[in-house]
Formats: structure tokens, C-alpha cells, sequence
């Protein structure tokens, strides 16, 4: 069956070290090969995972990649050029203007949990 057209979204919040990474990896590739666009957010330790060759392939292969801004600061993580950089929805109080560039410092610290809806900025 054929997926062109359908889109699949999928989180990862455990560490590049958990099986977690394998099973993402898996149905992300099954997903491409059927011709769907594929989602990947990677938040809390997942944040880890954004160098991981396995998840840098799905890159390449069309996925579109996110990490999370707060998570990558909470770990000490430098924010990544290898996927969208995106942050937690309560910086979405900021002006209109002040989302069209990138992360600056004082956004990584809006209130909230990093888990809550994310706000996609950056590449489309």
C-alpha cells in the first residue's frame, strides 16, 4: 500500500541508547519506502539522538527533522544544524517579527514544560 500524501509524526524522548531509537528508525524507514512524509521530534533526552547517523539518514532520505531548543539546553546540548531547532510554546507570546530568527538564548528559557506543543520555526 502506498502512503504518498500521508504524513507521520513521531517523538522520541529516551536516549539515543534506548531501543526506543530502533523502533523510530524502523517504522520512519517503512514510512518512507511507502512514500509518506515523515515527522521526527525529538525532545527531553531524545534530544541526544539529533547526530545519530540512523536518525541523520532519515534526514537524508526526506524526513524532516526537529530538536528541541529547552531540551538541548536543560542537557548542555549545543543547538543543532542538522535538524529545525524549535522551542516551547510559550514563546509563542513574543512578537510576529521576533519569530522569523533564530533561537537567541533568552528564548530557551519560556515557561513550561518542554513537552508541551512545540513551535515549529526555522526551515519549512
Amino acid at each position: 500500500m502506498e502512503y504518498a500524501g500521508k504524513k507521520l509524526g513521531l517523538m522520541l524522548s529516551t536516549g539515543p541508547e534506548h531501543r526506543n531509537l530502533e523502533t523510530v528508525v524502523g517504522l520512519s524507514e517503512a514510512a518512507l519506502d511507502r512514500g509518506a512524509q515523515v515527522y521526527l521530534y525529538l525532545i527531553d533526552d531524545g534530544v541526544a539522538a539529533v547526530d545519530d547517523p540512523r536518525v541523520q539518514t532519515l534526514g537524508e532520505r526526506g524526513a524532516r527533522l526537529f530538536v528541541c531548543a529547552f531540551g538541548c539546553q536543560k542537557r548542555g546540548l549545543p543547538l543543532s544544524e542538522r535538524a529545525t531547532n524549535c522551542w516551547d510554546a510559550a514563546a509563542n507570546r513574543r512578537p510576529a517579527d521576533a519569530r522569523r530568527r533564530p533561537p537567541q538564548e533568552q528564548d530557551l528559557h519560556a515557561e513550561g514544560p518542554a513537552s508541551a506543543t512545540l513551535a515549529v520555526l526555522g526551515r519549512p
